[in-house]
């Protein structure tokens, strides 16, 4: 079922650029490790951002939560990442 929706999502993103991503889960091995040190985020979304969607399009910003021990801000690929899970920290995106 995630497929189906991520495949929607990087068809819209190849039509057209949406400046920013809201997510739930996070992208595979970005802000995503779990407090036992696991990586818990989305492969499908990942792959989606890295291979499937023209860099003409890619979003600047890309906002998730889930995972609570992973929040924070990071860069991938010129795509701002930031997980506000939970946190006694105000995140900021600029």
């Amino acid at each position: 079922e995630m497929q189906v929706e991520v495949d929607r999502m990087v068809n819209d993103l190849n039509k057209r650029k949406a400046d920013i991503l809201v997510c739930h889960s996070p992208l595979y091995d970005a802000l995503d490790l779990t407090i036992a040190n696991q990586k818990m985020g989305s492969t499908i979304l990942s792959e989606a951002l890295s291979y499937k969607i023209n860099n003409g399009n890619l979003p600047s910003h890309f906002l998730c939560g889930h995972c609570h021990e992973g929040n924070g801000i990071t860069m991938r690929n010129g795509i701002l990442i930031s997980n506000a899970a939970t946190t006694q920290h105000i995140l900021e995106v600029v």
